[in-house]
């Protein structure tokens, strides 16, 4: 089991405070690491256990590439059904192994829910940098470059855990790109752009190297079959508050009002925009809208693992979480206050909120006693949401 708790133990022996200041959306950076690091977090044979998962693989999932060339899917995957029913290009195990023998290049997308050692290394970037992390394995061959040089839309952490690869970094970089289709620009283009080379570096078991978006680079395998996972880390840009926007807007009655007709001229027009602009700036700098921003930038991240087995049953204990709750009537109904203000409570559930918030400490068991003319579905989805309010959590035992 990976033995890493915070971001200074992955970039080891750099520290988060370093890294922070010198090289994050700075520069490129090499760690060499001793073997031992990484080890556990990915071999052959846990390999071999993810890709004998047929169902959870199709061909936007799992690539083939060979001499800087994607291997059309349809030369390696057979029409089937998934989990839900749905018909998709699904990797044939005989099919990949053909391509693999002939040293295609294999890429496993989106893999950090799928063991616990991956999804720790992306929690840890997700908490350390404030971002949403992402695994891809690359699996290649000695001397067959799997990909052309080019940049990456989001930060890269490449994690080196089998074999060895030589990676080249380019001294050009696209300036902060995204995922658009202005940034889909083609082969041609990078290579001619990507500038002389920086600095070229072998990867060996333990090594980590940071690239910054928009870095341009290629790597080739130096030895025979490698494994890396390349992490990839999207941090909250002006894009988010634009749509943080959008849903603040929607309270304005200048937003939801027509633009002047073409034919009321130029002037209207910009009077129009400049009273919108003008609005938007007002809303932009009020508490209300610091404060959810606040909140969805420390909620970027992905949502990955959580279940625990076995679960408590109905002896499982829940409490407030702070003195300062209590439920009482408002408008034709109750409402529950605490420190923000007052929230209405919808039909009969606010009697069951209220019950909660006077004992402050209960049972699964407590609860469905006092309410046993309801559902247990009710009691358990009310008991949710007031947990998902930030208002009740699960009691230590």
């Amino acid at each position: 089991m990976l033995n890493m708790r915070n971001l200074d133990d992955l970039l080891a022996p750099v520290s988060a405070e370093e890294f922070l200041g010198k090289y994050l959306d700075k520069r490129p950076l090499h760690i060499p690491g001793d073997p031992k690091k990484f080890e556990g977090v990915m071999d052959f044979k846990i390999l071999e256990r993810l890709l004998n998962m047929t169902a959870i693989w199709s061909s936007s999932s799992l690539e083939l590439a060979i001499d800087r060339q994607r291997i059309p899917p349809q030369a390696y995957c057979t029409n089937a059904k998934n989990r839900d029913g749905v018909e998709v290009l699904q990797p044939d195990a005989g099919k990949v192994m053909d391509q693999l023998r002939l040293g295609a290049s294999l890429v496993a997308n989106d893999i950090d829910s799928l063991t616990p050692d991956v999804a720790r290394i992306a929690e840890i970037l997700e908490q350390g940098l404030n971002v949403k992390a992402q695994a891809n394995l690359y699996y290649s061959w000695k001397q067959r470059q799997a990909f052309t040089s080019h940049f990456d839309t989001h930060d890269v952490f490449a994690v080196h855990l089998v074999g060895e690869k030589t990676w080249r970094v380019y001294k050009n970089r696209m300036p902060h790109p995204i995922r658009h289709a202005s940034f889909g620009l083609d082969e041609s283009y990078q290579e001619a752009n990507r500038g002389d080379i920086l600095e070229e570096i072998t990867l060996t078991p333990g090594d980590l190297l940071y690239l910054p978006r928009g870095q341009f680079h290629d790597a080739l395998a130096s030895s025979e079959g490698t494994i890396h996972i390349a992490f990839g880390a999207t941090g909250v840009i002006g894009l988010d508050f634009i749509g943080a926007m959008t849903d603040m807007v929607v309270g304005s009655e200048l937003y939801r009002t027509n633009f002047p007709r073409p034919d009321a001229g130029r002037d209207a027009l910009k009077r129009h925009v400049k009273a919108l602009a003008a609005e938007l700036g007002r809303i932009a700098e009020s508490d209300e809208f610091l404060t959810r921003f606040e909140d969805f930038q420390r909620n970027f991240h992905y949502r990955r693992g959580g279940v625990s087995i076995p679960a408590t049953g109905q002896d499982q204990a829940y409490e407030l979480t702070g003195p300062d709750y209590n439920v009482a009537a408002f408008r034709n109904g109750l409402g529950l206050f605490g420190p923000k203000g007052v929230v209405p409570i919808p039909g009969d559930r606010g009697v069951i909120v209220k019950w909660m918030v006077d004992r402050k400490r209960f049972t699964i068991d407590q609860l469905l006693d006092a309410f046993a003319e309801q559902s247990a579905m009710t009691l358990n989805e009310t008991v949710i949401e007031v947990c998902r309010m930030g208002i009740l959590r699960p009691a230590k035992s």
